[in-house]
This record gives C-alpha cells, sequence and structure tokens, in this order.
C-alpha cells in the first residue's frame, strides 16, 4: 500500500496491535517520485491496564491448607479499586479437589505501578488436577 505524508514528510498510520503483551518494531521505508528514499524504525510497546501474575503451588496433598492468589499491576496513572474472583474452569466452587477455605472475590486499591498481592485460602481434600482462572475487574468494568 502506500500513505501519502503531510509537507513535513509524517505521517499518521492507525493500526491495531494484537493482545499479546510485547514490544514490536514498526518501520516504514518510503521513495518520493525525485527517488529520494528514507527510512524510520519505532519501537510500541503493548500492555494491557491490569496485569496478573499467579503464584499457586505446584502441588499440595489432601488436607494441605495453603493460600494462592496473584499480584496485581496496572500501568494507569491513579489508583483503583480492582476486584478479583478465583474459580475452576470446570467446577465453579473449585470443590473437589480443591475448595475454598475463604471468599473467592477480592477486592484491592492498586497504584501504578506497584504490585499489591492478592491472597486466597484453600483446602485441599480429593485427587486430581485444578484448572483454576482469575479474572479482574477494575472499577467495576
Amino acid at each position: 500500500g502506500h500513505v501519502v505524508t503531510n509537507k513535513e514528510g509524517k505521517a499518521t498510520i492507525p493500526f491495531p496491535v494484537p493482545g499479546n503483551v510485547g514490544t514490536w518494531l514498526v518501520r516504514a521505508i518510503a521513495v518520493d517520485t525525485g527517488y529520494h528514499f528514507g527510512q524510520e524504525e519505532i519501537e510500541i510497546i503493548s500492555k494491557r491496564t491490569v496485569n496478573l501474575q499467579a503464584s499457586w503451588p505446584r502441588i499440595v496433598r489432601i488436607g494441605d491448607k495453603f493460600q494462592a492468589g496473584c499480584s496485581i499491576t496496572t500501568t494507569t496513572a491513579g489508583e483503583y479499586s480492582i476486584s478479583v474472583q478465583v474459580k475452576n474452569a470446570n467446577n465453579p466452587t473449585l470443590d473437589p479437589p480443591v475448595k475454598s477455605a475463604g471468599p473467592t472475590t477480592l477486592t484491592v486499591s492498586v497504584k501504578e505501578n506497584t504490585p499489591t498481592e492478592v491472597v486466597f485460602h484453600f483446602e485441599a481434600n480429593g485427587y486430581g488436577d485444578v484448572t483454576a482462572t482469575m479474572a479482574a475487574t477494575l472499577n467495576g468494568k
């Protein structure tokens, strides 16, 4: 494709950034009708407004009482109320082989670029794998 620039040789090109977090290298190469060439290269960092980093034990035994949860970081300036819900993808009650020993939704206050721990309490009461998910809600959204 082609893009028409302004008198200073600049143009704005909107484009979607993939949903995954990362650094993207964008390179533009230009040529005009007089065969003058130019190029520009920039890095674009895509990041989510709220990031969750899970912290769960790999192995527990029947009868173990344990804590698990996540660390939350927000990249937007300010302080936010964030609710985190934990559930089993196949069994919303997490029971068995793990049952909740407390609330399955917690709300914390998070400041920009300040990791905040969210800790849930559980008890192992059976054998098998658990596929738990955590979902964050920022300011009720």
